[in-house]
Order: structure tokens, then sequence, then C-alpha cells
């Protein structure tokens, strides 16, 4: 009788037989035999245990195999390192809180805190490696505040403070307590108030926190909310109200020291009222002016108001060498606030009831290097410089007259005079002259340029209503003719044009340019602004005018620009100076 298999009944549960049974195949033990080296090189405390079971396996099922050798566990691989290695639990990680924007400004971190990974950038950008924090901060919070100033100074148009992206500085004031408290200063750089709500808004404002004087640069009032009729002068049943409000209660925010105010503009406000009450208010009103002693420019636009009233307004601020009108409308004497000036018996003009009345002599303003007259629109009528002959006239304007400009539509008698008067100034060295469409009006009018010794630049500015390209050109060439100057270095010439073929018209001017008088000229500016103009064309009209001044170009002191006609309306419009 065969033998019976081998009792495993007095055998422990968890030792399990390799012996083959009637339910295990063969190749169940095959398989054991093959894996019997991984078993034993992953647990070489089980390896005498492995080899016993190998060998009755071996015994019982068929042709013997191949043992693989034994492997040293000293010179394992690195897969079985990493799993002899002890097992750690990981650390927890650090929730991370918000930015700490009330950190002090001098740098200070709290000690013991790891390094950020924007530390190679830092140093790149600060010049030394900040102290770390924790936070991880950006950059940015680490440059000091005087960088910062000159990075918000970027939005800041010094020639138009209205381009100033209000925006954008909200933007960088509500990212953190420390960029607010830069940026503050910018943000009331520049304060407009249109009407009496406004300026009671900004006089509680400078009550309850009376540092943002400091702060303010340019002034702006507007005068938009008040009513007109026809004739451009108010009811006074209508307007009693806001005339009253404007002249009593902006003392009270004059009353505040700006030490930084630069600039103070007028828009849309005027004076004329023929009752004696704001007459009086505004007499009232101007020696308030006294206290700005920072200003230097004063801008009036689209105002009207007596001569006597503009003086005084400009004799009122101690400090001001500029002066930009533009369209301003010089209205009767009878308007007037003073009187009490000597009374010049040669002008005489016809008052109420057909009456003569006398302008008072002007008094000049003391301190004047600047003057600007824009009157280009032509709703306005020509200005007539007669009624400021006196501040050019004076010895002691034209002792400090640097720069003269007029642009738009003047009179050309009142021009003639001035200019002659001008020739008289030591230190005028800027002129720029307007060559309208009438073309050699101007010449036969007198207007002549030759006793202008001390200009070290000029100007020619075409007319912006209709164009006269040819006359215009004429009335350039007759003023090169006349300029004696031997320290001239640059002559600027701007011409509208309406038809791309009008550039032609230009090309004489290369001749008067020839002249041996204008051999140390070191820059020559052609600036034309073509009324229909698309992107791609500006290059094509700058090849085009520089072949109309070959011998100029040869120079090298040539220089062409081509301006989009909307955009340099908007920088020549009201509000924009």
């Amino acid at each position: 009788m065969p033998k019976a298999a081998p009792s495993t009944r007095n055998k422990p549960r968890n030792v399990r037989s390799s012996v083959p049974t009637r339910q295990q195949p063969e190749r169940a033990c095959k398989r054991s035999a093959d894996d019997v080296g991984l078993i034993s090189s992953r647990y070489p405390s089980k390896r005498i245990r492995t080899e016993n079971v190998t060998n009755q396996t071996r015994d019982t099922v068929g042709p013997k195999r191949k043992i693989p050798p034994k492997r040293d566990p000293s010179k394992d691989t690195s897969r079985n390192k990493r799993q002899h290695q002890p097992i750690t639990k990981p650390k927890p990680k650090r929730k991370r809180t918000a930015p700490d924007n009330d950190a002090d400004d001098d740098g200070s971190r709290p000690e013991n805190t790891k390094p950020t990974k924007r530390r190679r950038l830092d140093q790149e950008l600060v010049g030394r490696a900040p102290t770390p924090t924790p936070n991880h901060k950006p950059p940015s919070w680490h440059l000091p505040l005087e960088l910062l100033y000159l990075i918000y100074d970027y939005l800041w148009d010094n020639e138009n403070m209205e381009c100033y992206s209000t925006e954008t500085l909200h933007s960088c004031a509500l990212t953190c307590s420390r960029w607010y408290d830069a940026v503050r200063p910018h943000i009331f750089r520049f304060i407009t108030l249109d009407g009496p709500e406004d300026l009671d808004k900004f006089s509680q404002q400078i009550r309850a926190t009376p540092e943002i004087t400091q702060w303010v640069q340019k002034l702006r009032l507007e005068g938009r909310s008040l009513p007109w009729i026809n004739d451009r002068r108010f009811h006074r049943e209508d307007a009693s109200n806001d005339i009253d409000q404007w002249l009593y209660f902006f003392p009270t925010v004059l009353d505040a020291h700006f030490p930084c105010l630069k600039i103070l503009e007028l828009f849309n406000f005027s004076q004329i009222s023929p009752h004696r009450e704001d007459r009086e208010a505004y007499a009232r009103w101007i020696p308030k002016l006294t206290t700005l002693t920072s200003v230097t420019t004063l801008n009036i636009l689209r105002c009207e108001m007596s001569a006597n009233n503009l003086t005084a307004l400009v004799r009122a601020l101690p400090g001001l060498t500029r002066v930009d009108l533009v369209e301003i409308d010089i209205t009767h004497p009878n308007f007037a606030v003073l009187h009490d000036g000597p009374i010049d018996p040669a002008a005489e003009v016809t008052g109420a009831g057909d009456q003569p009345t006398k302008y008072p002599l002007f008094y000049p303003p003391p301190t004047l290097q600047s003057f600007r007259l824009d009157n280009s629109d032509t709703e306005y009528q020509a200005f007539d410089f007669t009624l400021l002959r006196e501040w050019f006239r004076a010895e002691s304007s034209r002792e400090h007259l640097r720069s003269f400009e007029v642009y738009g539509n003047v009179l050309q008698d009142s021009l003639r005079d001035l200019i002659f008067a001008l020739g008289e100034s030591p230190s005028l060295t800027h002129l720029q002259v307007p060559v309208g469409a009438d073309g050699f009006e101007m010449l036969e009018s007198g207007v002549n340029l030759s006793h202008l010794t001390n200009l070290t630049t000029i100007r020619f500015v075409g007319a912006t209503g209709e164009w006269g390209q040819e006359d215009e050109v004429n009335t350039i060439r007759g003023f090169l003719d006349q300029l004696n100057a031997p320290k001239l270095r640059m002559i600027a010439i701007t011409i509208f044009l309406e038809k791309e073929e009008d550039i032609a018209m230009i090309a004489p001017i290369d001749q008067s340019f020839a002249d041996s008088k204008f051999s140390r000229l070191e820059a020559i500016q052609i600036e034309l602004t073509p009324t229909r103009l698309s992107g791609s064309e500006p290059n094509i009209y700058k090849r085009k005018v520089r072949r109309q001044f070959p011998l100029t170009d040869k120079r090298g002191i040539l220089t062409v620009t081509i301006h989009d006609w909307y955009r340099y309306y908007l920088k020549h419009s009201i509000g924009t100076l």
C-alpha cells in the first residue's frame, strides 16, 4: 500500500507546509522555489527556514534547480537600504499667515525665522540680503521709501497734472499700509474743487487732517456750476447764492497754509457782476491770496474779468513768476474792483450810457518771468494787448521777463507795439509768435524782430482754423530775414496740414536756413500736425518732410515730429496746460 502523506494536524497554524498535496498543483511548488532568493534577501532572519523548505521542495518535486547565491546585506542596493532605514513621522506643515503689514519700517524681523526663497532676488534689488521672514513678503516690501517715491513719480506728468492716474494711485494705496503711507502724498498733490460743495468738503478735511496741506502742489477752482445767460453774465436772483459761497467761503480755505502749493488755476471762474455787493466781496477775496507765498504759476482758463481785476489778482501773489492766460476775455472796466490807481488820460472807452470811462494805469507784476497767451478758440475775439501794455512797458517787468509766448488770434497792432517794447528786455531769451492765415498782414503792420538780440530760441506757430500754408511760409521767411540774434541756437516751426500735397509748400524755408547768420544753430525742429493721419503714416510724412530740407538735413540738426491732430488738440485744449 502507498504511504500516507505526513499529517499536519500537530503543526502550528501560522506555519504553512510547502509539501505538495493533491490540492496544490505542481506549478505552485515551482513558483515558490523561484521566489526563494527574493524572500531570503528581503527577510534575512528567515533564511534558515526558507532553506529547509527549499530542500524539502527539491526532494519531492522535479529536477534540481540552481540556487541563487546568497546576498551580503552589507553590499545591498540603495533600494534595500532605504527599506532598512527607520521610519520617521513627517513634520506637520506650518500654516501660512497673512503678511504682517504693520511690521517696522526699519527692517527688523523676529528671530529664529526661516529664510525665504526670494532671498537672492531681494539681494539683487536692494544690494543686500534682507532679514528672512516667515511670511514670504515680496521684494518691494524691503525697498526704501525714497525709492518707492521715485516709482510713484512715474505716474505724474509735470506738464499736464490732469494726466495723473488717480485710479492707479488708489489701487496702490489699497495694497498695504506701507504703500498707503507712501502713496498718500501723491493722491493729494492735485486738488480740483468744482463748486462750493467740494470747497466745503475740502475745508472739513483740512480741519480733520491738517497734514494734507503740505502735499498740495496744484489747486484748481472750477466755476462750471455757476449759471450763465446768453451775454455770459449772471442773473442776480439766480447766481447770488453761488457767488456769495465762492467769494465768501473760499477765503476760509486760503487761511490754511499750503507750503508746497506751486500752481493756482481758475477755470470758468468769473467775477462779471455789475452789482456792488459782488465787487466788494471780490475785493475782500483778493487780499487773501497774499498768504499763498509759494505759488509761482497762475493759470486762468476761460474766465472773464477786467484788466484791473486781472492785475490785482496777479499782484496779490508775491512769488508769482509765470502767468498763463487761455481763452480769456478782458471785459469792460466798469466791472473792475480797483480804481485807485493813476488814470491814463489817453485811453478811453465807451461805458454805460455812452459815457467815456477811463482805464486806470495797470501796475505790472514785479517778478514776472514767463507769460503765455493762448487765444486759439475761434469763439473768442482777437486779444488786445493794449489792455496789458503796462505789464511789459514797465522797467521792472522787462528786467525779469525771460519767456513770452503768444498762440492764436491777436490784434496785429497791439502785438507790434508789445514786441517793440519787449526789445528793451535784456533777459528775454524765448519768443513764440503766431503766423496765422492772414500772412503778410503781420509784416505789413510793422512787427519787427530785429531788435531782439538776446534770443536763444524762437518758435513760429501756424493757425489752427482756416489753413493758409503758403502765406504762413512767407511770413516765417520774412521773420527769419529780420532776426539778428547771435545767441540763437534753436528754431521751431509748427504748421498744420490739411492735405499731404501741402508738404511741398514748406520747401522754401530751407533756403532761409542756409543764411550764414544761422550757422551756429544747434537744432531746427519742424512739427507738422496733419488733420487726417493714420497709425502707419507718420514715418512716411517724416521722410517726405526731410526731402524738402536737403541743406538742413545734411547739417544733421533737423528734427521732424508728426503730431496726431486729436492728441495735439487735447494737449492744447482747456485745462491741459
